[in-house]
């Protein structure tokens, strides 16, 4: 059975919806019908089989509602199969001369150990790594816990204590830390196994990010798709309150400075818009 060629990773947040939407329309690449299938995780060669049951909550979603009815076979496993590896493998379903792979954000707070074992099952895999600016990427992860999502935000029942508790939780500043992912991935992957791109090039540069990433990829570089430039889940949402801008720019002021001279681009930019 196959096994994936690539997976994308990333801050939540970072854009990974529109990363999967143009990776799944090039003609080279397949892409399982649900995105983030999150089969690796914190502690997955010691867990206890989940209860498939309660994972078939999921169905209330809309969007899991439709690829359901649109692609039943695949879901049913997906949702009600024994979590091992030749399972996993089994959702990957190419054709001849295409290359396959996934996109769960969740993956950039793996630990070591996890990632030993995805290195073991797939020694040659590629890794797309997105980062978004993690002052706004905490931001939008307030957003999206307390506000309903991607849909109208009502920030009247968030305080500012409220949201400065949900920025330094664990969660939050795991996923906005990028080089401790960084370097935990490449404690088993080398960094020419490593795609970095950054949020702002999606808006900007979204062509010539697909392109070099199709480039990396090794799939025909010259397909466009139709709507690369259309965003997807956008929603800019309010501005964030001066105090929490302010709390957070003390909050990852190492952080912005370590990216800044570690990665250059757009993380200098980060740096200089918080200070």
């Amino acid at each position: 059975m196959p096994l994936p060629h690539f997976v994308g990773i990333g801050a939540m947040k970072a854009g990974t919806s529109w990363l999967d939407q143009n990776l799944r329309q090039h003609p080279e690449v397949w892409m399982p019908p649900h995105k983030e299938l999150r089969y690796f995780e914190k502690g997955m060669l010691q867990r206890k089989p989940k209860n498939n049951i309660r994972r078939l909550t999921k169905l209330r979603q809309p969007s899991v509602r439709s690829t359901f009815f649109k692609y039943p076979g695949w879901m049913l496993k997906f949702f009600l199969g024994k979590r091992t590896d030749t399972w996993y493998s089994s959702l990957f379903q190419p054709q001849k001369e295409q290359i396959c792979g996934e996109i769960s954000p969740d993956y950039a707070k793996l630990d070591e150990e996890t990632i030993a074992h995805m290195h073991a099952l797939m020694p040659d895999l590629k890794i797309l790594f997105i980062m978004r600016n993690p002052i706004e990427r905490a931001w939008s992860h307030i957003l999206w816990d307390y506000c309903g999502g991607d849909g109208p935000h009502n920030l009247d029942k968030i305080s500012l204590e409220k949201c400065i508790a949900h920025a330094e939780s664990k969660s939050s500043r795991i996923r906005g830390d990028y080089l401790r992912t960084l370097r935990v991935f490449e404690s088993q992957f080398s960094r020419e196994q490593i795609f970095l791109a950054f949020f702002e090039e999606m808006t900007e540069h979204p062509e010539e990010l697909m392109r070099r990433l199709y480039t990396f990829l090794g799939v025909d570089d010259s397909f466009v798709p139709d709507d690369v430039q259309k965003r997807v889940n956008a929603n800019p949402g309010p501005e964030m309150p001066e105090g929490l801008r302010e709390h957070l720019q003390n909050l990852y002021k190492n952080e912005l400075g370590n990216l800044s001279r570690t990665l250059g681009g757009y993380a200098e930019k980060w740096l200089g818009d918080a200070q």
